[in-house]
């Protein structure tokens, strides 16, 4: 297991899946606010703002690349969503 900074202003991605937690494989999130605690305050990528524990061990890594695989998934989620919501 690798340990990376997280600061606020990260854009990351969880990298395995939490159905407990409502957290899916290869979601990202930007940080707003890290307490030293590791209680942060994040944006997921629907733009809504969810206060989560990052202390301990969590399966996230930077978001700073996406492969072409991972882009068509996000791309199907968001219009899955926003049919959801329109209809």
């Amino acid at each position: 297991m690798q340990s990376i900074t997280i600061a606020a202003g990260d854009h990351l991605r969880w990298t395995k899946n939490d159905r407990d937690a409502g957290i899916r494989n290869g979601q990202t999130f930007t940080v707003n606010h890290i307490a030293p605690d590791g209680l942060a305050q994040i944006t997921i990528a629907v733009g809504k703002a969810i206060e989560v524990n990052l202390s301990g061990r969590q399966y996230l890594d930077y978001a700073w690349v996406s492969t072409t695989y991972s882009s068509q998934g996000k791309t199907a989620d968001l219009y899955q969503n926003s049919q959801i919501e329109h209809n």
